[in-house]
C-alpha cells in the first residue's frame, strides 16, 4: 500500500489507485497523514478541517465524512482510519508514505554529501527529488496543519536541489547541469545559492560571460535603498562574481563548493594601498583624484535635506 502527499493526494492499494478530489474527506485524509500513526482529537480535526466556521453538530459532521472517506478507499486502507480515543489516527507502515521516504533519502543524501560521496549523494538526492508529483497537498483546503507541512516539504526540497547540484558539480558535470539550475533559479529567483551554482557551472564550461551576466542579473532585483544599498545578491553570490576569473578552467579548487560552503575568496584590497581615500562602505575601491572632475559615489541615507548638501562637501574633502 502507498499514500502520496507529494502532489494531488493518493492511496495506491492492490486493486488500484484512489486519488481523492477537493473535498472535506480528502482533507481529513491529508490531515491524518500529515500525523500518521498519532491520534488527532475530535477538536483537532475540526479545527484544522473548518477553523473558525465549524457546523453546529460538529462531532456528528466529522464522523460522517470519515465514514464517506473509509468507503472512498476501499475495505482494504479504510481499515487503516482507527478510531481511538479521543479521535481517530491512521495507520501507516514504513515506506507507504511518500512524505516520509523523501525526508528520510534527503537526510541520506546530505550525509553522503558530508562524506564527500558525490556520486551516491546525486543519486540519492535525484531520487528523492523525483518522487515529487506535483504541489503537495494538492487540492486541499488550506488549514494550519497542512500548511507548516507543507512550508517543511518545501525547504527541504530546495535543500535538496542544492545538495544534489553540489554534488553534480563536483562530479565535473557542468554542461549538464546549467539548464536544471536555471529551471530553479525560475522557480526561485532570490535563491542566492542557485545562482552561484549556476555562475561556477557556466564558468567552469568556459562561458565565463554568462556567468558574469548571472551576477548582475541577481544585483539588480536584490538591489534595496537607503543604507543598505551596498549589500546586493548577498555575500556568496559576491565572492563568486568577483572571484570566478581566478578558478581554474580546470575546476581545481577547495572540495567543498556549491551549499555547503563559500567557494571562492573574495575581492581584496590592493596591495600597497592604506585606507586614505577610499570610498565608504569598505569596497577597497580607491577614488582617483582629479583637478577637473569629481568622481560618481553612492551616499546612503534617506533622500531630502541635508544629503545633497553633504555630497560636495564630502567630495571636496576626500577628493582636493
Amino acid at each position: 500500500m502507498r499514500f502520496a502527499l507529494l502532489g494531488p493526494v493518493a492511496v495506491t492499494t492492490e486493486c488500484g489507485t484512489v486519488e481523492l478530489g477537493a473535498g472535506i474527506p480528502c482533507t481529513i485524509l491529508a490531515i491524518l497523514l500529515v500525523k500518521a500513526n498519532s491520534v488527532m482529537s475530535l477538536d483537532q480535526l475540526a479545527s484544522s478541517v473548518w477553523g473558525d466556521t465549524q457546523p453546529t453538530a460538529v462531532v456528528a459532521s466529522l464522523r460522517n465524512h470519515i465514514a464517506r472517506l473509509r468507503r472512498q478507499l476501499g475495505p482494504q486502507a479504510g481499515a487503516r482510519i482507527r478510531t481511538v480515543a479521543p479521535g481517530y489516527l491512521i495507520e501507516v507502515h514504513e515506506g507507504e508514505l511518500d512524505e516520509h521516504v523523501f525526508v528520510t533519502e534527503c537526510r541520506r543524501g546530505r550525509q553522503a554529501l558530508d562524506a564527500g560521496w558525490w556520486a551516491e549523494a546525486s543519486d540519492i538526492l535525484t531520487g528523492a527529488l523525483a518522487l515529487w508529483r506535483g504541489e503537495p497537498f494538492a487540492a486541499v483546503s488550506r488549514n494550519c496543519t497542512t500548511g507548516t507541512a507543507l512550508r517543511s516539504l518545501e525547504e527541504t526540497r530546495l535543500l535538496a536541489w542544492q545538495g544534489r547540484n553540489e554534488a553534480e558539480l563536483q562530479l565535473g558535470r557542468h554542461q549538464e547541469l546549467i539548464a536544471s539550475v536555471r529551471s530553479q533559479i525560475d522557480a526561485h529567483p532570490l535563491q542566492e545559492v542557485f545562482h552561484a551554482q549556476l555562475m561556477l557551472a557556466l564558468y567552469r564550461a568556459g562561458r565565463q560571460a554568462e556567468a558574469l551576466e548571472v551576477f548582475h542579473d541577481l544585483r539588480g532585483p536584490l538591489a534595496l535603498p537607503g543604507p543598505r544599498i551596498a549589500q546586493r545578491g548577498g555575500p556568496r553570490a559576491a565572492r563568486v562574481g568577483a572571484g570566478a576569473p581566478h578558478e581554474r578552467a580546470d575546476g581545481g579548487r577547495d572540495r567543498r563548493l556549491g551549499a555547503g560552503a563559500d567557494p571562492l575568496p573574495g575581492p581584496r584590497r590592493p596591495a600597497g594601498r592604506s585606507r586614505r581615500g577610499q570610498e565608504p562602505g569598505g569596497t577597497g575601491r580607491v577614488i582617483p583624484r582629479s583637478s577637473d572632475r569629481r568622481p560618481s559615489l553612492p551616499v546612503a541615507g534617506c533622500g531630502g535635506r541635508g544629503i545633497r548638501a553633504q555630497v560636495p562637501r564630502w567630495t571636496s574633502h576626500r577628493c582636493g
